[in-house]
This record gives structure tokens, sequence and C-alpha cells, in this order.
């Protein structure tokens, strides 16, 4: 019926002939002779043969757990010999770690085919960028690629060009190359089916890389393939092994790396959470929440750009705000490749209904470039909505030929030295108008010598949470209302005492939370603004006028006013708030009578 004829050399049996009688072949008895020869040498290294790649049984070694490790010139001209190897898996210089019960320092990765061309296929192949993440230098201390033996198979398929092939081995060489039993990942295998039962060449293929991967232990399993990717949670339930996209790999370390950096925080003086974008996220769901397929963008292009986010940490920045109902509110995603803060996602859905959480995204990145020390922060996102324009015009951005920018100054001016700036503003505002615009387009520029006045106002804990003091919001169990939360303007109400008529905008004030409470950060100077405009008037009027910056309802407006419908309240409109990292205590600066109703200039 059949037999195998086999020799030891260096460590290793090498067959020298398998004959199955033709009435015979197709029923297994191959497979059963080779696991036979497999166990009769299991002391040995393992099984080697040679094979001309032209011959009808070149596919069957590959079935039998075989693995092409090379080739070389047939005798037969324009022919070659395949070299093909299946290992026993016994322990070696690179995996005696496992063997011996002991923990790798780092991650094993197991990359497949499709990842292993996108970082090494020539110009004849699709070659997808994300992938070059995994060579990036600050991983290599976290993980180490690696390739199952599958992996040489398939570039043995790779087309009938001999130096193309070998040209892909010499680079497969450079790769750690999971050892382990053939009988194990043929085991595997069987057990795999269940879950990718799909049994065209393609799919056996991908069954074989997994059991590979398993079988050697790696932790880690990096592809494109959707049909992997969406059993990913069985696979990790049943052998432990993470099915992960490159940029999905990418992030997960460097949120392990960064833990801080991903730790959610409130947005603005709210419950909504800022956080980063990560590996556990539904791209696609993303990508169709923010499309603007009504421009003309695809669902698919907006996948393709959040997987370039999340593929190099080092040079992305990535944020998604996410309610307290778990609702996704707005999408940003930034390059920081060189000194400018480039911004090339600036995203609300759609049923937004208004700029208020555009003016809010718009204000947290300004915060952000400012503490980084970003002169330049632009913004190329092509698909902007109207109301995120709007909203960054307002916060100071100019168009350009690809976007918006917004210069930020660090130093301290006089308004000679800010009078090239002013020129190209525009318009004939009066000198403190023109002042606090320059303030603004470059902020956090300050002009030393502008006629703006400058005034000390006292404000209570309570309130300085609610309008603009994120830090004091954050001791709070309750949040602020939402839509006063993400507020980048506000209004704050006081009495409209004759002492306190003095104030008028444009100017500036300096928010000193007043104290008697116990609080944290109580009796000092927390904050920066600039006052838009100040009014005076009875306080349905004054109520009526401001309604839309919330804060204060009407029961607090009228207690303001003394509970006199005739009586006198001051509205400050005030905007561009600048929190203190460290606040500064006037108590021995300010009168000894300097309480809530006083007003320094």
């Amino acid at each position: 019926m059949g037999y195998v004829l086999y020799r030891t050399s260096k460590g290793r049996s090498a067959i020298v002939h398998l004959c199955i009688d033709p009435q015979h072949r197709g029923g297994g008895l191959a497979r059963l002779l080779i696991d036979a020869l497999a166990e009769r040498t299991r002391h040995l290294a393992g099984i080697t043969v040679r094979c001309r790649r032209d011959f009808d049984a070149w596919p069957m070694w590959q079935r039998l757990g075989f693995v092409v490790h090379g080739e070389v010139p047939a005798r037969a001209k324009g022919k070659m010999i395949g070299l093909l190897r299946r290992d026993h898996g016994h322990p070696d210089l690179f995996n005696w770690r496992a063997h011996a019960g002991q923990e790798e320092a780092r991650l094993i990765a197991a990359i497949d085919m499709n990842i292993f061309l996108d970082l090494h296929g020539g110009a004849g192949f699709h070659r997808d960028e994300v992938s070059a993440s995994l060579l990036a230098e600050w991983l290599a201390d976290e993980i180490e690629l690696a390739i199952t033996g599958e992996l040489l198979n398939e570039i043995d398929r790779v087309g009938n060009d001999v130096a193309e092939r070998r040209t892909l081995r010499a680079e497969a060489d450079g790769y750690r190359h999971l050892a382990c039993d053939a009988d194990a990942v043929g085991a595997l295998e069987v057990s795999l089916l269940c879950l990718l039962p799909s049994q065209d060449a393609s799919a056996a293929s991908d069954v074989r890389h997994l059991a590979g991967a398993i079988a050697a232990r790696a932790d880690i399993f990096v592809t494109r393939d959707d049909a992997l990717l969406n059993v990913s949670n069985e696979l990790y339930s049943a052998h432990g092994l993470s099915v992960l996209r490159p940029e999905q790999l990418v992030a997960m370390i460097d949120a392990v790396q960064r833990e801080h950096f991903y730790q959610p925080a409130r947005f603005g003086r709210t419950l909504s959470r800022v956080r980063p974008l990560s590996s556990t996220d539904d791209l696609r769901s993303l990508a169709s929440r923010f499309c603007r397929t009504h421009r003309g963008e695809k669902p698919q292009a907006v996948v393709q750009l959040l997987q370039r986010l999340l593929s190099d940490p080092r040079a992305f920045g990535h944020l998604v705000v996410v309610d307290v109902g778990g609702e996704t509110q707005a999408l940003l995603g930034w390059d920081l490749r060189d000194s400018s803060f480039r911004i090339l996602v600036f995203r609300e859905p759609l049923d937004a209904g208004s700029s208020t959480g555009a003016r809010a995204m718009a204000d947290h990145l300004l915060r952000s470039a400012i503490e980084a020390r970003n002169e330049r922060v632009e913004i190329n996102d092509p698909h902007m909505s109207e109301a995120a324009i709007e909203a960054v015009v307002d916060a100071g951005f100019v168009e350009t030929n690809d976007g918006w920018l917004k210069l930020n100054r660090f130093e301290v001016l006089s308004m000679r030295e800010a009078e090239v700036t002013l020129a190209g503003l525009g318009g004939a505002p009066s000198e403190g108008r023109a002042a606090a615009i320059v303030e603004r387009h470059l902020r956090p520029l300050k002009v030393w010598d502008a006629p703006l006045d400058c005034f000390v106002v006292p404000v209570r804990p309570e309130w300085a949470a609610d309008l603009f003091d994120d830090n004091l919001a954050a001791e709070r169990l309750f949040e602020a209302p939402l839509k006063l939360g993400l507020r980048t303007e506000c209004v704050y109400y006081r009495s409209a005492r004759p002492t306190n008529r003095r104030l008028r905008g444009p100017a500036r004030v300096l928010w000193y939370v007043s104290g008697g409470q116990g609080i944290v950060g109580e009796k000092s100077v927390r904050a920066y603004s600039q006052i838009e405009e100040v009014f005076v008037g009875p306080p349905k009027e004054v109520f009526r006028r401001f309604r839309r910056f919330g804060a204060y309802e009407w029961e607090d407006v009228f207690e303001i006013a003394g509970r006199d419908l005739a009586g006198a309240v001051m509205a400050i409109r005030f905007r561009d708030t600048e929190l203190f990292k460290n606040p500064v205590v006037v108590a021995h600066v300010l009168p000894r009578d300097f309480g809530p109703d006083c007003l320094a200039r």
C-alpha cells in the first residue's frame, strides 16, 4: 500500500522516498506514515524532505505540516527543488524560556502574510502604510515580531519569481521563527474549524497561521483579515491569543506605557469624559457617526484615517468626548510630527444642533496647544461643519489656502509692537477693542500698555465651578448642566451698586474666589478672562437678555436685585478664560474689607 524511507542526518530525519500505491492514494496513508515517522523520531529535531516544486506531490507536503525554508536549482533546466522541514517543537536558543516555564521579557506578536507584505512587499503588492508603525523603535522593548511556519509556505506561493521569493525569505529570516510541534499544530487546526469553517485555500492558510501562533504560545496575532478579527473574542477566550489590527496593537502598548494619558477626564465642567481613542473602539461605528456623506466623504475613508491616527501614538494625537449615556459627542485627531499643532479631524455629530459643542472643542484644543507651548494651531479637516467653522473663527482662527490657522504668542508686547498684527485684522476698532481682538487672535499674548482696565472681581466658589473653573468643578459630585459646562462665553451677575458701575467692557478681569466654605482653592485669584460687555438694568430685562448663557435661574437674579423688580442688576459677559496653574493668594494685597459685593481696579 505504501512506505516511507528515511535516514538520519544532522540531528534530523531526512525522507528519501515516500511511495503510495496509486490505488490507495487520497485515503490518508501519507499522513499516517509521516505521523508514524514523527513519533519514531521524536528525539530528533524534526523531519526534512526535498521535492521538486513542479511535482504534483508538492502541495501535499505543506498540508502534512512541512514548512518551506528555501529552494535550490534542480538538475532539470529551469526547475527548482524546495527544501521543507517539519519540526518536533524541541526548545532551541529562541524558545527555551517558554519551555522552561519562564515568561518572555517582551510580548510575542505573530504577523500574517498581509502584514509581512505591508512591511516588505515589493512594488507589485498593495501595501498598507499603517502596518509600518509596527517597526517603530519605541515598540522594540515591548514586543517582538515573529512569524509562523505557514508564512514561509505563503512566501512559496508568491508567483513564479524565484528572486522575489528569495528576497522575501531573506526578510523573513530577520524575524523570530515560532517553533512548535507539528502534531500540536494539526490538533489545533481541527479545533479551530468550528470558528473558521470555510475551507477555501485562504481560510485554510489562516487556520494554520493561528494554530502555529497558539501552539508556539504567542501572545498576539496581528492581521487585517476581517474574518479573523470578527472571532477575536472567541479566540482569546478559548486559546488566550489576542487577534489585533496593527493600529490596535500599537495603541494597546502605548496605553500601557502612558497609562496616565489614557485616563478619562471631564470635558469642560460636565461629567462628559474626554479620552484618547482606544484599541477597543469600534472605528466603523465612529466613522458612521461622524462621516460627512452629504459632502461625498466615504465611511471607509474615515476608518482609514482613524487607523492612521491609532497607528503611531508618538506621531498622532486623538480624543473622543463621551457623554454620561455613552454616546460619542466629539472626535478630534491631530499630527504631532512638527512644531505646529495640526488638527486633521475636527468633528461633532451632524445632529449636534448648535455650535456650543464645537466652541468647547476649539477651546479644549487651544488650551492643549497652549499648555504644550505650540506656536501654531492648524486645522486641515476639509469636512468641518458650519458650526465648527463658526466656532474656530470666533476663537481667533483665520482662513488659509488649506484650512484654518491660529497663532499663539507666548510673550507680552506693547501696543506699538502689536501694530503689525493689528494691521491685518481689518476695520478701525477703538483702541481698547483692538487690544482685546489682538489678544484673542494671539492668545495667550498680553498687550502690556493696552488701554484696557483690569478688575479683580470676587465670585463664590459654586459660581466659579459653574462658570469657568474646571478644577473646582472636578471636586463636585454633580456636573454642571451640559450646555453650560461646554460654554466658552458666560455671564456673571452681581449687584449694581454705584461703586461697581466703574466696570465696563472691553476689559480684563481677574477672578477672586471668595472664601468661607472651607473649599480647597478659595481666597485666591484663580483665573483671567476678557470682559466683552457689561450691562446694568432691571432684573427681568437683564435675565431675559442673557438667559441663553445659563448658570443662573430667575430666582438667582431676583435675589441679587434684593427681590426688587425695580432694582438694578449688573451682567458681566466674559470669554477666553485662562485658569492659573498656581492660584495667586492675594489676601495681603486686597483691602481687608474686600468682599462679595466689592470691586478692585
